[in-house]
């Protein structure tokens, strides 16, 4: 929906953000918390003067350093004054840069403020929901809640009853799904460099074998020798970490649409897999380095 905040006698700054009716008690249901300012009461009825409730990213984006409780918002062809800013809440992004689930910046309106052309309207998108929260896990059931409805209005109907968790768990099921697909398709790849990596090694020390009992019998020790036989491997695979890293740096603003509660260049999500590849190439490389152990000098120098 459109809007445009008021500065003063002027309309500035149109705005596309999200708008929801609401009844007395709905913060309260969610338990959102009024950041300042008041939530609506049954005062707030359609003769009385128009008033609208922001969330916190919208103060944030749209009224920056000015306190928005007092201040306008055009809407509808209706200027509201806001009296309250509330607490955000996860909500699907269906518009601008936003992730799957996002506090998208928003206002609410009392139910009895909405117009009735509106209504109508949205009603013929979306469906109206109902918010219930129950006391405890099972205090409220599906039969309860469809048959107190059907008292309400029986010929209101009912078409899904979701908890909290379903409703989440649905909105991200496309992003799980391709994100299991890239973790697969990654762990994959992460399998296949280690067997690479874990060949060339050893194809190197096969082909250093003389050498590296060369090294022995002139005083090198076991370590020196399996670290002069690993150190390739761990040396290109921590280049090629690094040039990894610099693409996935620039490539990641693409994959934001399947990120959630994480950002796109997260510092601990960088560590976290630098150290997995990491460890992964220095076994990879240790272990063909190792069999320098079973070499013996003396032997090796006889066959020369």
């Amino acid at each position: 929906m459109g809007a445009r905040v008021v500065n003063g006698s002027t309309r500035t700054d149109f705005v596309f953000t999200t708008a929801t009716y609401v009844t007395p008690g709905y913060f309260e249901t969610l338990r959102l918390p009024l950041v300042s300012g008041r939530s609506f009461r049954d005062t707030d009825a359609g003769t009385a003067a128009p008033v609208a409730v922001i969330n916190e990213a919208f103060a944030k984006r749209y009224f920056k350093d000015r306190d928005p409780v007092g201040q306008s918002i055009f809407s509808s062809g209706v200027t509201r004054e806001v009296i309250g800013v509330a607490g955000n809440v996860q909500q699907r992004g269906g518009f601008q840069n936003f992730g799957p689930i996002d506090a998208l910046p928003g206002f609410y309106v009392p139910f009895s403020q909405f117009p009735g052309g509106g209504l109508r309207t949205i009603h013929g998108w979306f469906s109206t929901a109902f918010i219930v929260r129950q006391a405890y896990d099972g205090a409220v059931t599906e039969p309860v809640l469809r048959r107190v409805m059907s008292e309400i209005d029986p010929q209101l109907a009912v078409s899904a009853v979701r908890g909290v968790d379903a409703v989440r768990s649905q909105t991200l099921a496309r992003q799980r799904i391709l994100m299991m697909l890239v973790a697969a398709l990654g762990g994959i790849a992460l399998f296949l460099a280690a067997i690479g990596i874990h060949a060339l090694i050893s194809s190197g020390v096969a082909e250093r074998t003389r050498e590296l009992g060369i090294r022995l019998a002139l005083g090198a020790s076991v370590g020196q020798t399996i670290r002069a036989a690993a150190l390739p491997g761990i040396t290109m695979a921590s280049a090629g970490l690094a040039i990894g890293c610099a693409a996935a740096y620039g490539a990641s603003s693409y994959i934001r649409s399947l990120l959630w509660g994480v950002k796109t260049n997260d510092p601990l999500t960088f560590v976290a897999v630098i150290g997995a590849l990491l460890a992964v190439a220095i076994t990879a490389s240790l272990l063909p380095a190792l069999r320098v152990r079973k070499l013996d000098p003396v032997s090796l120098l006889r066959s020369e």
